[in-house]
């Protein structure tokens, strides 16, 4: 956990803070995959789908104008 919050912290000072906020938004995704290789959970179309849209949504946010 305290890692994760370096981690952050430092794509802060690095980064700006409208880009990085973005990735925010891989929490739930990144959820998704290690509940699923690290618990055996088990994932549905639909939430596969969501993830997907997800993911999109992000590239989308940073793409270049």
């Amino acid at each position: 956990m305290s890692g994760g919050f370096i981690v952050w912290l430092w794509l802060l000072g690095r980064y700006p803070a409208a880009t990085v906020a973005s990735f925010s938004f891989l929490t739930p995704v990144l959820s998704l995959v290690f509940g699923w290789a690290v618990m055996g959970e088990r994932l549905s179309p639909a939430i596969l789908g969501a993830a997907v849209l997800v993911a999109a949504g992000i590239i989308l946010i940073n793409r270049r104008g």
